[in-house]
């Protein structure tokens, strides 16, 4: 079996589809949500990642790999 390393995942929105999409991630084994970005940043804190209000700011001090 082939190892690969873990995928840095950060999402932009944490409302509706972004829960979802959330929730799709953390099944995903090796791959780890690191960041989210929504313009209220106690809904981006609730998923547990770094919370960010602005995308190019997220990217930069995250740098994720998807």
């Amino acid at each position: 079996m082939i190892a690969f390393p873990p995928i840095r995942v950060a999402l932009q929105g944490a409302g509706y589809f972004g829960r979802i999409q959330q929730e799709a991630w953390t099944r995903i084994g090796g791959a780890t949500l690191i960041a989210v970005c929504d313009q209220d940043r106690e809904r981006a804190a609730a998923s547990g990642a770094a919370a960010f209000t602005d995308l190019g700011q997220m990217l930069a001090a995250t740098r994720p790999d998807l």
